[in-house]
């Protein structure tokens, strides 16, 4: 695994120089998953979010804007990450590098590209550990990399951090959700179109079923 500690202060910058080519930002596939999401929740949703490997926070800054009544926290394994987010976001929130002071009860988990960086032998301990910490009927949801999609790849192989990770196919993020005892109620692949082909991006909504999506989603449902 990375150590995400040496790359805490400069985590964003080194980000956006891979996606340079893509013509975005990292804070654009960040409002971008905060948006899907938004797609899976009801309006004025009110619950608890754990954003399960933060980081330095751009995901947990577009939940707070697009879920404004929600209570979100956090955790990451890097405490310098963690110390990097903005103050403002850990008023109503826990944020904390200590898995064991996350708690239990959340109503949504989220793991945006935090699967592959977690090792193989880890992973269903992992996601069976995270499900028990859902609420009686909680949803977590996936975000990965498209391994079959080349320009992804290309994006994974020039990320100082992503060295040495081997992305996972759908079929298998959503094997750990079914063996954690969720069932799917959302399989998406999403991402498909670069800034310099932001005209067709209204076509994303119909072409989440088509396996050329830069990343996919997946989300599973505990059902009692």
């Amino acid at each position: 695994m990375a150590d995400f500690d040496k790359y805490s202060a400069s985590y964003q910058q080194e980000l956006d120089k891979c996606l340079k080519f893509t013509g975005e930002s990292s804070d654009y596939f960040a409002e971008y998953k905060a948006c899907y999401l938004e797609r899976l929740l009801p309006t004025e949703y009110r619950g608890q979010i754990l954003d399960y490997g933060c980081g330095v926070g751009l995901l947990v800054a577009c939940l707070a804007k697009h879920f404004p009544l929600a209570k979100i926290g956090g955790y990451d394994i890097s405490p310098l990450s963690i110390a990097k987010i903005n103050k403002e976001l850990k008023i109503d929130g826990l944020f904390t590098d200590d898995i064991s002071n996350i708690g239990s009860d959340y109503n949504i988990i989220i793991l945006s590209n935090v699967l592959h960086h977690i090792g193989l032998a880890d992973r269903s301990d992992t996601i069976g550990d995270l499900a028990h910490r859902l609420s009686h009927s909680g949803m977590m949801v996936i975000f990965e990399h498209n391994p079959f999609n080349p320009l992804t790849r290309k994006i994974v192989d020039r990320c100082e951090f992503d060295k040495g990770s081997k992305l996972l196919a759908p079929a298998e993020t959503a094997g750990y959700l079914l063996r954690g005892g969720m069932r799917i109620s959302a399989r998406d692949y999403i991402s498909f179109f670069p800034g310099q082909l932001r005209w067709l991006r209204p076509l994303e909504s119909f072409l989440g079923w088509l396996p050329l999506g830069a990343q996919y989603a997946i989300a599973g449902k505990k059902d009692g």
